[in-house]
């Protein structure tokens, strides 16, 4: 027995040591960054404007990193959805060093991961980065787009925000709105499952206005850029629009909810994805 319980604790504790990779591969939130107390007194010196000018440029350069969500999956992928965008790029992790590159394209950027308590430090390493081994960014454990079965920030869940390479049939146009009004109805039901007190519309990408009582659609001639530019043109776009106005020209109405307003909002739009669904393309009129 004496020897049995110290080896028994011991295997206990490496079973709860869940390794680098595992600990990466779940949903964060950027928390802001953290600058040595060197980088910050050069910051703070009268006579170094361009180092402050640097890195206000590196603040408004270093998108992967100042990316509201993370996503770290099994396979390699790495989701990253800011306010008005979303992208999906590759991450690979050196365990033995601990050093992370985030690769987009031919772009690598490198950096050092670290566990800190439940969160994650990853500190700048770029070579040619003026913030090099300066600044780190903090990420906290947030799953906030998932629950279940549902997560919102896998890529196979936004792929309507891919702008397509060339002109769209009825039927693309048909089903990329309908993937979009799934999407808006999951994260509003999943705003109520967890009982959150708040919720974003940003990155919905949305033609749509919301109210305390009600949902709106901007008119054609208003429609926000980033909704437009998941369509292949203007043109493509205005379709998709017409089947929204269809919509809400059928007499819908919006229901009224005890609940919270995403409760309403949810349950409209299932209204609306109902009408889309059953849509057909129009015909063209005869030439004359």
């Amino acid at each position: 027995m004496r020897l049995f319980l110290p080896t028994l604790i011991l295997l206990l504790m490496a079973s709860c040591q869940r390794s680098l990779p595992d600990t990466i591969c779940q949903a964060w939130k950027f928390d802001g960054f953290n600058i040595s107390p060197e980088y910050e007194e050069k910051l703070a010196s009268a006579e170094n404007e361009s180092a402050r000018e640097k890195f206000r440029q590196f603040l408004k350069n270093s998108g992967s990193v100042t990316e509201t969500n993370w996503r770290f999956y099994p396979n390699g992928t790495c989701a990253m959805l800011s306010k008005y965008h979303y992208s999906v790029k590759r991450w690979e992790l050196n365990e033995s060093t601990g050093q992370l590159a985030i690769i987009n394209g031919k772009t690598r950027e490198f950096y050092q991961i670290e566990r800190d308590g439940t969160n994650l430090t990853l500190s700048e390493l770029t070579n040619k980065s003026v913030t090099k081994g300066h600044v780190s960014a903090t990420l906290r454990p947030n799953p906030e787009y998932e629950e279940g079965s549902i997560d919102l920030l896998a890529p196979t869940r936004n792929e309507w925000r891919n702008k397509p390479l060339q002109p769209e049939s009825f039927r693309a146009i048909q089903k990329r709105l309908i993937d979009q009004l799934t999407y808006m109805i999951d994260y509003f039901e999943l705003t109520n499952k967890k009982k959150q007190t708040y919720f974003n519309t940003g990155h919905l990408n949305s033609p749509f206005q919301f109210y305390s009582g009600g949902m709106g659609l901007f008119n054609p001639n208003e429609l926000p850029r980033t909704w437009v530019g998941q369509f292949y043109d203007n043109g493509d776009a205005l379709k998709a629009h017409n089947l929204l106005a269809g919509a809400f020209r059928s007499g819908l109405t919006f229901p009224h909810s005890e609940k919270t307003y995403t409760d309403a909002y949810a349950r409209f739009l299932k209204q609306v994805k109902a009408f889309v669904l059953v849509q057909e393309e129009p015909k063209a009129l005869p030439a004359q």
